[in-house]
């Protein structure tokens, strides 16, 4: 199993469905039912992944060590997030998120997912 991998409906089921949007950290060591059988496959970090998980779609969405995601207020931060939810808007699901650790990148980018779909389902 990869570390730090959630489908992230077990812990919002009102926001998303089960099996279409999972998170982790690198899961360069998992097979591919380990990490949700994606078929879109996300990574948030510099590095490009070395895995090739056969079937699967890869999109690379990077932004700079040295840049502090959590401080949305910046433009690079919002241009990145920009292009990562656009890029999630036209993914195959199910799809994995991930970063080294799964938990900076990762955590921002499904928790503004999130807060934009509970936005949308208060309306």
């Amino acid at each position: 199993m990869c570390d730090n991998f959630s489908d992230v409906a077990e812990s919002f089921p009102e926001l998303i469905r089960p099996g279409v949007l999972y998170r982790s950290a690198d899961p360069r060591f998992s097979d591919l039912t380990s990490i949700g059988n994606p078929r879109t496959i996300i990574n948030l970090r510099m590095e490009p992944d070395n895995q090739v998980f056969q079937g699967c779609t890869y999109i690379h969405c990077p932004i700079a060590n040295k840049i502090e995601k959590y401080d949305t207020t910046q433009e690079e931060v919002r241009k990145w997030l920009a292009v990562t939810f656009q890029q999630i808007a036209l993914a195959e699901v199910p799809i994995l998120l991930h970063c080294r650790a799964g938990k900076d990148r990762t955590g921002i980018v499904v928790a503004i997912l999130l807060k934009i779909l509970f936005e949308h389902q208060s309306y």
